[in-house]
């Protein structure tokens, strides 16, 4: 299990004839899950032969709020909660062993 945040905070617009400047902060926190299966055979002893799949699913919430740089400093606020499932198939792959024990 794997958490992730993320921190974005900028000017939106430096403020043009259609509307003010806005200050922006979006923050992001995300959690991913991943189960898997795999296996491992060891064709000599230093070399491996390995296979996997796995599905993540992340979830996030985003909040974003902007403040207008005018007078009356309007304060807009916006949250967004999202899913997404990842699917790997399959990886396959060598493992070369160079030490011993």
């Amino acid at each position: 299990m794997i958490q992730n945040n993320n921190e974005l905070r900028a000017a939106a617009s430096k403020g043009t004839v259609d509307g003010p400047a806005s200050d922006l902060e979006a923050t992001k926190t995300g959690l991913v899950v991943a189960p898997f299966l795999g296996f491992k055979i060891n064709v000599i002893n230093q070399l491996s032969f390995f296979a996997e799949a796995n599905l993540d699913y992340f979830y996030s919430y985003e909040r974003q709020d902007a403040v207008t740089q005018d007078v009356s400093n309007t304060r807009t606020l916006n949250k967004f909660y999202k899913s997404e499932f990842l699917f790997n198939p399959v990886s396959i792959g060598l493992q070369i062993h160079l030490g011993s024990n």
